[in-house]
């Protein structure tokens, strides 16, 4: 074996001194040298990947086996009846001293004398690197990642993903990493038992690791950071996008979710967003999905990004929960992202007539109100939690009375927003419910309604549903019989915080709300009084003067006439 010049030199190599991370690669590099070999004891080893992913599977795959070892490093091989054989054939640049032709050779494979079927392994000298300061090392970062990306994809398949039942390779073993303990530690997977050889970790983190006799404990540092997302909805009156907003039925809400893919990528990201009842989603070719100005979801049969209607997920708390849409990402593109890359997603859904009425949630979590919320799953087995946003619409109560506060039955109103002072764009509605003696007349907006006018019962009362946070106009149309009519619209303010309060604390979004009269802040029911009687000048106008000034009209036009015909009898 003298002959097999720096076998496993680089990736292929002995002790776990040190980890390197790459992305969804990495190994350690230790060299073998051309000194006496030592024959390999009856051994077992054990690998611990340390810090761990909460909730991804680790799947433990045997590439080569170890051989012998040098007081530096091991020997290793592989037999061409190995399940990895076709892959470390591929990768072959020379067998045997002949170049293969290979694009992307990067192994030197020796046929161990005296054996049909037995090959050592190498990293071909300057394979990788074009640094000739660095040819004997081979420790190129890039040639590394890219071998266990490789190792990875052929262990899976087709469809590229470790631990399905269509593995091409399966694995040693495998286990899932556990939660992230109370102090904030990550979790840790341990291997054991395992014979001597050249492993491959199957994971995001894509770890190349040896067993020999000089290294029977090897350890892998999970490096890699996970994907994360996060969802907003817009505040339409500032355009600004957080937690909460509030919107009129039959508006369009606009949600931006982000998908934050970190440095050096990942793989097998999908998006997963759910409504609820009250919101109707737009479809899925309203669905936008951009990486900075590039869109990702073109449509084309190479897009980064595919987008389908309804599915399911099983979620990190172990529910399969039905969603309204799903973004796939393709992994060939997601792993090819080196620094930290932030995707948005925008959408947009309408507030319908199912919405949940303020003051009328269910809960102050997920579902009991206008909500919409959105994970992803990556990796193996990856799952974030659910992140969610709500949007409010608002109630308002009409109480019609006389001066001493009886209710009138018999009023109409109609409602437009305050700056809409020609009243072109009245509010219309669906009457849910004409009212009674005792019950509220009740009115819902609705953009697609024929009714405009409303009109109080005999209990006086009439209660709409389905506003903005906004300032309103309220329009009295006709009077009470008997009473009059109101010369001016009363104004009022239903004033909320999201546009200042957007603090996501995970399980509530709740808002703070007051509605306001003449600058002054009321509880209840909004009071509009009427007064009894005719409207007779006598009351702040100009009363009898005009006839006392009509009198003394005549009057003077009397006593000229008389003058003027004595003056034509006299002639």
């Amino acid at each position: 074996m003298k002959g097999i010049k720096k076998l496993l030199t680089g990736i292929l190599a002995g002790a776990m001194a040190a980890t390197l991370a790459f992305g969804t690669g990495s190994a350690t590099q230790v060299l073998a040298a051309d000194n006496q070999q030592l024959s390999a004891p009856a051994s077992t080893g054990t690998v611990t990947v340390n810090g761990c992913i909460p909730g991804e599977k680790y799947s433990l795959y045997k590439l080569l086996d170890f051989e012998s070892a040098s007081a530096t490093g091991g020997v290793y091989t592989i037999k061409t009846s190995s399940p990895w054989w076709s892959f470390i054939n591929g990768k072959a640049d020379i067998i045997d001293g002949e170049p293969t032709g290979n694009a992307g050779g990067v192994l030197t494979l020796t046929k161990v004398t005296d054996s049909t079927d037995t090959y050592y392994v190498s990293w071909t000298a300057g394979a990788v690197t074009t640094d000739e300061s660095r040819k004997e090392a081979l420790d190129d970062e890039a040639g590394i990642q890219a071998f266990a990306k490789a190792a990875m994809a052929y262990a899976a398949g087709n469809d590229g993903i470790l631990g399905t039942d269509d593995d091409k390779v399966s694995p040693v073993t495998s286990d899932t990493a556990g939660n992230v303990s109370t102090e904030g530690q990550k979790p840790t997977v341990v291997f054991r038992d395992l014979s001597l050889g050249y492993y491959l970790v199957g994971s995001s983190a894509g770890a190349l690791v040896s067993l020999d006799t000089t290294n029977t404990a090897a350890q892998v540092n999970e490096k890699n950071d996970i994907p994360t997302s996060e969802k907003k909805v817009e505040e339409d009156s500032t355009g600004n996008y957080g937690d909460k907003d509030d919107a009129d039925i039959g508006q369009v809400v606009k949600y931006r979710s982000t998908v934050t893919i970190p440095a050096g990528g990942a793989k097998n990201v999908v998006f997963y967003d759910k409504m609820t009842s009250s919101l109707t989603f737009s479809g899925i070719n309203n669905v936008v999905v951009k990486n900075g100005t590039t869109v990702l979801n073109d449509g084309t049969a190479n897009a980064s990004a595919t987008v389908t209607a309804d599915g399911s997920v099983v979620d990190a708390d172990g529910n399969t929960v039905p969603v309204t849409f799903v973004v796939t990402f393709d992994s060939a593109y997601t792993e090819s992202l080196t620094a930290e890359t932030v995707i948005t997603i925008e959408y947009s859904a309408t507030l319908n007539e199912n919405a949940i009425i303020y003051g009328k949630e269910t809960s102050s979590a997920f579902g009991g109100g206008n909500d919409n919320e959105s994970m992803i799953t990556y990796g193996n087995a990856g799952k974030s939690k659910w992140d969610w946003t709500r949007t409010y619409t608002y109630p308002v109560d009409i109480k019609k009375v006389d001066p001493a506060k009886n209710v009138l039955p018999g009023a109409e109103f109609n409602l437009a927003l305050n700056t809409d002072t020609n009243r072109t764009n009245l509010f219309k509605f669906t009457q849910v419910n004409a009212g009674s003696a005792t019950a509220a007349a009740e009115y819902r907006v609705d953009p697609n309604g024929t009714v405009t006018t409303l009109v109080t019962p005999k209990s006086g009362l009439i209660h709409i549903t389905g506003l903005d946070a906004d300032v309103y106009s309220l329009k009295e149309t006709k009077a009470p019989d008997g009473y009059n009519l109101l010369a001016t619209p009363i104004v009022f303010t239903i004033d909320s915080d999201t546009d200042t309060n957007q603090g996501d604390n995970g399980s509530s979004q709740a808002v703070t709300v007051k509605y306001t009269k003449d600058n002054l802040e009321y509880t209840g029911a909004l009071e509009v009084e009427n007064k009894t009687g005719v409207l007779l000048p006598s009351t702040g106008g100009i009363g009898t003067t005009i006839f006392y000034i009509i009198g003394g009209i005549l009057i003077v036009a009397g006593v000229a006439y008389f003058i003027v015909r004595r003056k034509a009898n006299a002639q």
